[in-house]
């Protein structure tokens, strides 16, 4: 464990030192974020906000920081980077309130739930109403999310990914949050200073795991198919006029707690 946190420390000060050796001329005056869980300062928890069933999860254990609302005892590493500069940075995910859509999303709330916290459900048949009746929450709640916002510079979501292609039924619903989706939303918003905006992109670690974890035979082409993706998403925020993009490497996902005592756990030992 030590030596885990050893390695994360010293990449993070390595970040940090790069960070410093910019000339202040190259400094950037805004950041922008795009990523998964580690980075998430609460976009999901506003994006299920109104799911009755959802909307009192938090994080307790360990402690957490950001009210329960972050999967962090304390700060994230991209709120350590913002403070580096002196720059804000904040959830830029609203859910867009309308008594109706509230209503229609406490109606059908406990079986999202159900089905978020399921695997099983995630298999269910899409002739059943059970499964009709969360595709139509999922759509409920995208059409109101993707609603342009000038809310926050903060992107991430938590169990995001590069790939927007995962099967299950509450994947339809992160497909539609992923790395690609999320630029897309931030070029929705329109935001100004793109040459002086630092985008950081902190993402594959739920791609992996949902790969390694699937039936698929083919998984590292599945891996090797990311890739491109993220290339592309890199591609379209240069063309989109960004000059400084920051790509922090896929964390080790055989140290996270879904690998606990089982194989792959180990041959990370």
């Amino acid at each position: 464990m030590l030596t885990k946190i050893i390695k994360q420390s010293v990449w993070f000060l390595l970040m940090l030192i790069l960070a410093s050796c910019v000339k202040n001329d190259k400094v950037p005056k805004s950041i922008v974020v795009f990523g998964d869980s580690l980075s998430d300062q609460g976009n999901i928890f506003s994006i299920v906000n109104h799911v009755t069933d959802l909307k009192n999860i938090h994080m307790s254990t360990p402690p957490s920081s950001h009210d329960g609302h972050a999967f962090s005892n304390k700060l994230l590493a991209v709120e350590y980077l913002a403070q580096h500069y002196g720059l804000k940075l904040s959830p830029a995910w609203r859910y867009k309130k309308s008594s109706a859509d509230i209503n229609t999303i406490e109606g059908y709330s406990n079986i999202f739930a159900s089905s978020a916290l399921n695997n099983d459900f995630q298999k269910e048949k899409k002739t059943s109403q059970d499964y009709k009746d969360v595709s139509f929450l999922i759509k409920t709640i995208l059409d109101n999310i993707h609603s342009p916002t000038l809310a926050g510079n903060n992107y991430a979501v938590s169990n995001a990914t590069i790939a927007s292609d995962y099967s299950g039924l509450v994947d339809r619903l992160f497909n539609h949050l992923s790395l690609p989706y999320q630029i897309k939303k931030y070029t929705t918003d329109n935001k100004k200073d793109i040459k002086d905006t630092l985008f950081v992109i902190m993402i594959g670690g739920n791609d992996i795991i949902n790969i390694v974890r699937s039936s698929a035979k083919n998984k590292k082409q599945k891996i090797s198919n990311l890739m491109p993706i993220m290339v592309d998403s890199i591609q379209r925020l240069q063309e989109f006029g960004a000059k400084k993009i920051l790509v922090i490497g896929t964390p080790n996902v055989g140290e996270t707690p879904v690998f606990h005592n089982t194989p792959l756990e180990k041959n990370n030992r």
